[in-house]
């Protein structure tokens, strides 16, 4: 299935594909993706944003969360990634993020260990343990976003009501 947009001339209206353009994400291991997109949606501080190619320049701070790229073959990937930014051009998104996980690169029994002792520590109060609670939403943010990007599915995961940064 290929991406489309609309194209309309003097009366008539016809779908046109869309334009790719390159994705070039960055993380503290090196250069984790290169490669042409048609779209890309982005966790934000206030929800996603999506970019399409010729997207105004902008600049933009990234949230932990799921980022969702699809392909001009009409393919779809979701990827997990960190806190970081964004710059947009007209042809060239770049991402720099803190981490960046290919869903089948999540350890799931990994993720929900992270997951269980986040959630673990922020049941309890900052003066009972002094468990720092900025670090336990983190790492509640980054299980959770590996798990999303693999498509996990379970009960555990789904149990989860997490209104945090993510």
């Amino acid at each position: 299935m290929r991406s489309w947009t609309l194209a309309s001339g003097d009366n008539d209206v016809r779908m046109k594909p869309a334009l790719p353009y390159e994705l070039r994400v960055r993380s503290p291991e090196g250069l984790v993706f290169v490669g042409p997109v048609v779209a890309v949606c982005l966790p934000v501080p206030d929800g996603y944003v999506g970019v399409l190619a010729r997207h105004a320049p902008m600049l933009a701070a990234l949230r932990c969360g799921v980022l969702k790229v699809s392909h001009a073959d009409g393919t779809t990937e979701i990827m997990a990634m960190g806190e970081g930014f964004a710059q947009v051009s007209r042809d060239t998104m770049r991402l720099a993020v803190h981490f960046f996980d290919y869903p089948d690169g999540v350890d799931r029994d990994r993720a929900h260990r992270a997951m269980e002792r986040a959630l673990h520590r922020l049941r309890r109060t900052v003066e009972d343990e002094g468990w720092d609670v900025v670090r336990a939403d983190a790492a509640l943010c980054r299980a959770i976003s590996r798990l999303s990007a693999c498509g996990c599915g379970c009960r555990a995961c789904a149990s989860v009501k997490w209104i945090g940064s993510m």
